[in-house]
């Protein structure tokens, strides 16, 4: 009996030391994670190249069949004089960094050499992208029906929302110059 007595003792003297140190040991890590926060994530975002991403003065056929995302849309809805329209097709991979669970703009501008806005309104360019993910990248394209002008490139460029302004987050991608078609395209053209 006596014995039983001594492991009994003995047996809760462990759970106490063992319960002790538990108690030491989450009270360590707790006060370690306080006072050494890992740092917020770095807020960083590029809009750079993909290859055969810059085909300046296609056709709108032309346009359907390069981007993949159109496929299988079928052109029957356009006229000859429409599928004939020239355009400037450009698709970057955006990637954005320490921005999860919020929306990006990526703003399209059809510009002059000294970047000047040309062609549509400065509203129509701009298309938002949700990032998913912490380290989030995707490629996204457009096309930009092409004015009679002698020299010309496209900007891509990536905003955010600061203090309800849209405020610049990324370095623009600049497209190598190129010419626009000769003479004004037609109206009939779909932008």
């Amino acid at each position: 009996m006596r014995a039983l007595s001594h492991l009994e003792s003995s047996l809760t003297r462990i759970g106490s030391i063992a319960a002790s140190l538990s108690a030491a040991a989450g009270i360590g890590w707790t006060v370690w994670h306080v006072v050494h926060r890992s740092p917020p994530p770095l807020l960083d975002a590029h809009v750079t190249p993909v290859p055969d991403g810059f085909q300046p003065g296609v056709s709108l056929k032309e346009y359907f069949d390069l981007d993949r995302t159109l496929a299988d849309q079928s052109t029957s809805p356009y006229s000859t004089e429409q599928l004939r329209c020239r355009y400037v097709y450009a698709r970057v991979r955006v990637t954005v960094d320490g921005y999860r669970g919020h929306q990006v703009w990526l703003r399209w501008l059809l510009s002059g050499d000294r970047g000047d806005r040309i062609g549509r309104t400065l509203d129509e360019l701009i298309q938002p992208l949700d990032v998913q993910r912490m380290h989030d990248s995707d490629i996204v394209s457009t096309h930009l029906l092409l004015p009679a002008r002698p020299s010309m490139r496209v900007r891509a460029q990536l905003f955010r929302m600061n203090g309800g302004q849209l405020q610049q987050f990324s370095e623009p991608y600049v497209t190598p110059i190129f010419k626009g078609p000769k003479t004004t395209q037609s109206r009939s053209c779909p932008e």
